[in-house]
Parts: structure tokens; C-alpha cells; sequence
């Protein structure tokens, strides 16, 4: 080698894992390696970093795969970290809601285990705070940005690209499902109404509304001009909002009416709803609901500086 540059080799397999990350890999992955002369597995990432092996002096390549190394490892460790974190607070959450469950059947002698299910929901934030100029702008020109969108569609199908359709999809299956199951549907509204927006705080200042929500809007709406769509949305945003939440997001729900809400929103229902929905469904006489409720939002409650404690027990 007179360059200084990293052969390309033959490769010769002297272990199963990557050279990167050091999980193991596939034989597919030892196969490509006796052409590239060297062993990734099938992440991006690790085949990004090993792509430069042959195309680096060896000494600068080396330096270069430890200090990936350490990266992966690090982030690793964080992520191990995390999960434990996550393991040790569901576990002790889990004792506390069984503690909950079996004292709520204690004093309630007509309750039984067979006759009783139970859930676990989250609260939505409570602090109120001026709307902001600064998060009316930022609403006022996303609103803007998408009804001008949607106007240059002539329908909704016309629109090929759009995460929202799925959205919509499934809006559509659970509004078909509860149809249905008209006390499960009561029983699941009146669940979110104690919950108060528990999934509401990722809304932040675009409400999950999107060009594809639009534009089905407008083509409810054919005698509504862009202008008084955008005024129809903007007039709608309280003088007070939730802290932290959805610009949206009030004391009494939604300041939208539902017609003028995302799909997302219309459509949504948190995992320990939606489980419990399943389970019920199809039951001629619901089971009594022992509803635990506790502190943290739906997206925040295993983040380690919230204090996601029980904060009411019902039936």
C-alpha cells in the first residue's frame, strides 16, 4: 500500500456481528461482506460508516469507526437506561392500580372482579394562560398556508400525498364501530370528558390540521370562500387557552366544532380507551368501569421529572 489508503479485501469471516454496532447479522449481511470487504448489518447508519472504509488511510478510519463506536454505545446505554426507567415506573404503576382496583371492590360489595373492569386514563393540563400573539401568528399562517393548499385541489382525492388520509381512514372505522355500540360509545365519551385532554398537549399550534382535512371541508362546503374558512378557524381560538397544550384546548374541550377538527382528533382515542373499547365490545350490558386516573398527560406520564400519581378513583 503506498497511498496510505485501506486496501479492499477479500473478506474473511472471522465474526458474526457488526463491525459498527455489534449486533448480529444476517447471512445476507456476510455475503455482501465477502464483496465490500467488510461486515455491517442492515442499519443505515453502520453501512454508512463502513461504506468509508475503503476510501480512508487506514490509522484516520480506525479513529474514525471508534468514534462511532462510542457514539452507538452511548446512545445505547441512554436508551437502556430509558427502558429501565420505563420498566421500573409501569411495574410500580401497575401495583398501585391493582391496590386501587382491589380496595374500589372492598366497599363496594356489588362489584366483583367478573362484573368490573378497569382502566387507567390520564388528565389533560389544567393551567391557563393568554393566547399568545405569537401562537395566534404561528395558527393564522398554518391555516393559511393549508387552505391555500387545498384550494389549488379541485377534491380531496385529488390529493395523493398526505399522512392525514390515513388519519381519516381510521376516523372513519371507529365512527362506524361505535355507531354501532351506542352505550360504548356514551361510556368512551364519558371517559374523555373526565380525562379533559389528557392527548390533547401535542396539538401546540396546528391543531393536527392538515391540507387533506381541508379540503374534504371545502368540498362539504362548497359555498364557503377560502377567506371565511380561514376567518371561521381563527375566530374560533378562545382569548384563553390551556398552558402547554393544543391552541385549542379550553377548560369546557375543544374550541372547534367537531366539523372543523382534524381527523387525528375526531379520530382518536388513547391505548388504555381503545382497550378497553375491544374488550367490551359487543357486550349486550356493559361491566362497571373503575376508572383510575392519574397526574401526567397521555404523552408525558413516563417522562422522569413528572410526578404521575393517582389523583382520583371512580366508578
Amino acid at each position: 500500500m503506498t497511498n496510505g489508503m485501506s486496501p479492499t479485501p477479500t473478506y474473511i469471516h472471522g465474526s458474526d456481528k457488526c463491525e459498527v454496532c455489534g449486533n448480529a447479522v444476517t447471512f445476507f449481511d456476510y455475503q455482501e461482506a465477502k464483496k465490500l470487504g467488510y461486515l455491517a448489518c442492515q442499519s443505515v447508519y453502520c453501512k454508512q460508516i463502513m461504506s468509508q472504509k475503503n476510501g480512508m488511510p487506514s490509522t484516520l478510519f480506525k479513529s474514525h469507526l471508534e468514534t462511532n463506536k462510542n457514539i452507538l454505545q452511548q446512545a445505547r446505554k441512554r436508551n437502556e437506561a430509558r427502558q429501565n426507567y420505563i420498566d421500573k415506573v409501569t411495574a410500580k404503576e401497575l401495583r398501585e392500580n391493582k391496590k386501587a382496583f382491589r380496595s374500589v371492590l372492598k366497599e363496594n360489595t356489588a362489584l366483583s372482579r367478573t362484573n368490573t373492569e378497569w382502566i387507567v386514563i390520564p388528565s389533560g393540563r389544567s393551567t391557563l394562560s393568554p393566547a399568545a400573539d405569537e401562537r395566534q401568528k404561528r395558527y393564522l399562517a398554518h391555516i393559511k398556508n393549508i387552505v391555500e393548499a387545498a384550494a389549488q385541489f379541485s377534491h380531496a382525492s385529488d390529493i395523493t400525498v398526505d399522512s392525514h388520509q390515513d388519519a381519516y381512514n381510521n376516523r372513519l372505522l371507529v365512527d362506524q364501530l361505535l355507531d354501532k355500540n351506542p352505550d360504548l360509545h356514551s361510556l368512551s365519551g364519558r371517559l374523555c370528558s373526565r380525562c379533559k385532554g389528557g392527548c390533547c398537549s401535542t396539538g401546540k399550534d396546528h391543531a393536527y390540521l392538515s391540507v387533506y382535512s381541508i379540503r374534504r371541508y371545502m368540498d362539504d362546503n362548497p359555498a364557503l370562500s377560502a377567506a371565511e374558512i380561514i376567518q371561521q378557524y381563527c375566530s374560533s381560538v378562545s382569548t384563553k387557552t390551556i398552558e402547554n397544550s393544543c391552541i385549542n384546548h379550553t377548560p369546557s374541550g375543544c374550541a372547534l366544532p367537531r366539523e372543523l377538527r382534524s381527523d387525528v382528533c375526531n379520530g382518536f382515542y388513547c391505548n388504555p380507551v381503545e382497550s378497553l373499547q375491544k374488550k367490551m365490545l359487543g357486550r349486550v350490558n356493559l361491566s362497571k368501569v373503575v376508572v383510575i386516573q392519574r397526574a401526567g398527560t397521555y404523552w408525558n406520564r413516563l417522562d422522569s421529572d413528572v410526578e404521575n400519581e393517582i389523583v382520583d378513583v371512580t366508578v
